[in-house]
């Protein structure tokens, strides 16, 4: 069978630090992301007809379109936010890295 060459970028706000990680690590627990970097951000943008400033954290994690549709519903179920923002897309990289996120999403 071909080695996958790409895996999906998955991309998360969350309202701070500790909920980024607490479900990162759920999310990693459960092989759905292969692993997560979080970061501070500052957002802005329109809810409910006012532009609203926020102190954010922001994942990008690893993982696969496979294990997609069980990841953006797991991330709805556990996320505060009424409308969490979850926007992934294919990424190219070096073949071992992607073969890793393979690997690590692969359901137990």
């Amino acid at each position: 069978m071909a080695q996958p060459s790409t895996y999906l970028q998955v991309y998360i706000t969350y309202p701070d630090e500790v909920t980024a990680r607490r479900i990162s690590k759920q999310l990693i627990d459960e092989r759905l992301i292969a692993g997560a970097n979080i970061m501070s951000a500052q957002s802005e943008y329109r809810w409910q007809g006012a532009v609203q400033q926020a102190n954010e954290y922001a994942c990008i994690a690893q993982s696969t379109r496979r294990r997609l549709p069980e990841l953006v519903e797991q991330v709805e179920a556990l996320h505060p936010y009424e409308l969490p923002c979850i926007t992934y897309s294919d990424v190219e990289a070096n073949p071992a890295f992607v073969e890793w996120v393979h690997e690590q999403t692969q359901p137990e």
